[in-house]
């Protein structure tokens, strides 16, 4: 089966045979040739991951591989099956990216793409199963639930303050299904435990979520179960759009177990949901002072 293909003029020709239902094997074969012949012929191109996950504002949008170049990226996809449906996908990705000057789309299929396909998106929905355990050591930079960013807005004016305040109030009452799901989406405990309560002492794992960032998701009986970003790679526009996804993910979990009649959490004390009233009341007063708040939630 020939490859056809819409890359470069300086990326190889290849000669290999795309597997039909696995695109896995299919990246990993692709991403392998391209390796070699770059450094062999010392190109400046770098394979620098696989299956990376896109935040775009109506959903996740997933690339094979992406490739870095000093001009910017280039993002794979690979199609197999049904010509006319990947000829729609592709024209929509193409689109995404029409105005980016440092973002390019790449394909390789076992057919020629129509060029005027109706161009649609093949977008999907947030869940755990974007998020990966690091395999390494933490990037030691400084995490927080928010950070100002250098903008001069005061935090409750924001719109990262608005998600956080609804993941409050999404995740009271079902902090241990989503905890347990989290925790079996990254391999920490078995596939068949459905809830993990909230611990004492504070909990955390460091995950790669989407667009592959590090983020540090806490857990406690006292705060609940909280999101922290590293303030020296995040933009503001993925902590927002993160959020967004996020909370409509928490939100589905919610109403499963509304639809399913699932018993709520208790809890033996107060709720997380007092400690972010406090919070809340303490950053307001500060506000209200003209101080300026830099951060929130360091961890």
């Amino acid at each position: 089966m020939p490859i056809y293909t819409d890359a470069p003029s300086d990326w190889p020709k290849l000669d290999i045979s795309l597997h039909v239902g696995n695109n896995h094997m299919n990246a990993v074969n692709i991403a392998k040739e391209l390796s070699v012949d770059f450094k062999e012929n010392k190109k400046d191109y770098i394979v620098s991951s696989f299956l990376e996950s896109l935040l775009l504002e109506n959903g996740v949008l997933q690339s094979h591989i992406t490739i870095s170049h000093p001009e910017g990226k280039y993002y794979v996809f690979i199609f197999h099956t049904d010509r006319e449906l990947s000829s729609r996908f592709y024209a929509g990705i193409k689109y995404l990216f029409s105005n980016s000057k440092s973002t390019r789309c790449v394909y390789f299929a076992g057919f020629d793409l129509d060029p005027d396909a109706k161009p649609a998106l093949p977008l999907r929905e947030f869940a755990a199963d974007l998020f990966s355990k690091l395999g390494k050591g933490i990037p030691e930079n400084t995490y927080s639930i928010w950070s100002s960013m250098g903008e001069d807005t005061k935090f409750t004016d924001t719109e990262d303050y608005e998600l956080i305040d609804e993941l409050v109030d999404l995740t009271d009452g079902i902090h241990s299904y989503l905890l347990a799901e989290i925790l079996r989406s990254i391999k920490e405990i078995e596939q068949d435990v459905g809830r993990i309560e909230l611990p004492d002492e504070e909990f955390s794992t460091v995950v790669v979520g989407p667009e592959n960032q590090v983020v540090i998701l806490s857990a406690s009986k006292k705060r609940g179960i909280m999101l922290h970003f590293n303030e020296e790679q995040v933009t503001n526009r993925y902590r927002i759009l993160f959020l967004k996804h996020f909370n409509s993910y928490v939100k589905g979990l919610r109403n499963y177990i509304a639809e399913k009649n699932i018993e709520l959490d208790t809890y033996s004390g107060d709720s997380p949901k007092k400690w972010w009233i406090e919070l809340n009341n303490e950053i307001k007063e500060k506000e209200s002072k003209g101080e300026v708040i830099q951060r929130v939630g360091v961890f």
